[in-house]
């Protein structure tokens, strides 16, 4: 052999080398396209779980304003009850414009006569809707809504607000 076709050939451990060199490279790419793509999907988690709530306390906080407006019921019965046992909000009772919202299982419920719509979907954690009349008294005038809600890789949320109406 020349020199000259010598010095243009590689040795095994060089192409050794070069291959590892270039695994290491593509499996460090790999994982983060891998990595990246989890984030995402649990940033694309926590955004519609977020706006589950932001429209279920919208929903709420418009039926109670509806019971503000709304014709006065059979004696007796307030515009808004706030039932802590069961943690449920009723409004209109006795009325057409009847409607409640309350926990069932892993769901928050709208209901109105004749149907129900399911407001947040599988990610309610059990027992965590909780309603809080402020202040403590028979007619309130506020209520604390608190709940958690959970995405599909078990990583929960806290939601609080504070609806005022007038009863």
């Amino acid at each position: 052999m020349n020199r000259k076709t010598q010095a243009c050939r590689f040795t095994l451990i060089e192409l050794l080398v070069g291959v590892i060199a270039g695994a290491i490279l593509m499996l460090t790419a790999g994982m983060m396209l891998v990595y990246g793509y989890r984030v995402w999907v649990r940033s694309q988690d926590q955004m519609h779980m977020q706006g589950d709530a932001a429209a279920a306390l919208a929903t709420i906080a418009h039926m109670l304003r509806q019971a503000s407006v709304a014709s006065t019921p059979p004696d007796g019965i307030p515009r808004v009850e706030i039932n802590t046992a069961s943690n449920q909000i009723t409004v209109g009772r006795g009325t057409a414009l009847e409607a409640a919202v309350f926990a069932r299982s892993h769901d928050l419920i709208y209901s109105h006569p004749g149907r129900e719509v399911v407001l947040v979907s599988n990610q309610l954690v059990l027992n965590s809707f909780i309603l809080t009349p402020l202040p403590s008294s028979a007619n309130p005038d506020e209520v604390a809504i608190e709940m958690r809600l959970t995405t599909a890789d078990g990583v929960e949320t806290p939601v609080a607000t504070v609806l005022a109406f007038r009863n």
